[in-house]
């Protein structure tokens, strides 16, 4: 048979070299089985994305409600110097004023005359008014 030229009855020609070849497996099947486990594979990543993104949602809100928390009380503690600053600054107005009244009532002694026991008597009956007066004073500001 010269090459390149076709039998003429296909049925009987004897080809030159015959393999043994098994059936090819079928090249679809192939693909769709690797697909079917690359479907596989990223379904279970998308689904541990999924639950990491969930837990760092409930971690995010965990820290977004211990900001929230510190923030308030931040905030009423700011609030609760402010008071107390205001209470040692009305502390210090009234310490200032005793002072100067001390210092009067020192001057007014030394300038006086000799204490009588009426003098004695008197001073010591302004000094509980005064006494009893910043008494008051105290209990009122809460200390």
């Amino acid at each position: 048979m010269p090459r390149g030229r076709k039998p003429k009855n296909p049925d009987t020609a004897v080809l030159l070299r015959e393999k043994n070849v098994s059936a090819p497996a079928d090249p679809k099947t192939e693909l769709l089985d690797k697909a079917e486990k690359e479907i596989e594979r990223l379904t279970a990543e998308v689904e541990r994305l999924r639950e990491q993104k969930d837990d760092l949602e409930l971690s995010r809100d965990d820290y977004k409600k211990m900001f929230e928390g510190s923030y308030e009380r931040v905030t009423n503690a700011n609030a609760k110097i402010g008071e107390h600053l205001q209470t040692i600054k009305e502390q210090e107005k009234l310490i200032k004023s005793l002072e100067e009244e001390r210092d009067r009532l020192i001057t007014k002694l030394d300038i006086s005359a000799p204490n009588s026991e009426t003098n004695v008597l008197e001073s010591a009956i302004q000094d509980l008014t005064r006494a009893r007066w910043i008494l008051g004073r105290l209990t009122a500001s809460g200390e």
